[in-house]
């Protein structure tokens, strides 16, 4: 993916460019529900000369117990994969590199239940 058609992506879908070099969702206190960092490592995204950069993929992150509603913020989570990945023309894997399914994304929901 180049950095300008990541960048132009991200700021589609409500992703703000974070202190730490990543993109990350902002709720409504400011707060970091989740973000996505690139997959060359550091795993950082520059500030500057985004035509030159290039990443093989994107990945997402966020951290349930530090969120305060983690279903409502795991929504929002998969509906912005899915979008950016019809937008970018992107495959979306899971934690174990295998394609997303349903099944997984029911299993993600009910850990985040209880």
């Amino acid at each position: 993916f180049n950095g300008e058609i990541l960048f132009g992506a991200f700021e589609r879908v409500g992703l703000k460019y974070g202190g730490v070099r990543v993109f990350e969702r902002v709720d409504k206190n400011r707060l970091v529900d989740f973000a996505v960092a690139s997959m060359i490592d550091p795993g950082t995204f520059p500030d500057s000369d985004l035509a030159q950069f290039y990443c093989p993929g994107i990945v997402f992150y966020m951290q349930p117990r530090e969120v305060e509603n983690p279903l409502a913020v795991f929504d929002d989570f998969m509906d912005t994969i899915d979008t950016l990945a019809i937008e970018l023309d992107g495959v979306v894997w899971d934690h174990q590199r295998q394609p997303l399914t349903a099944e997984t994304i029911a299993q993600f929901r009910q850990m985040l239940a209880r």
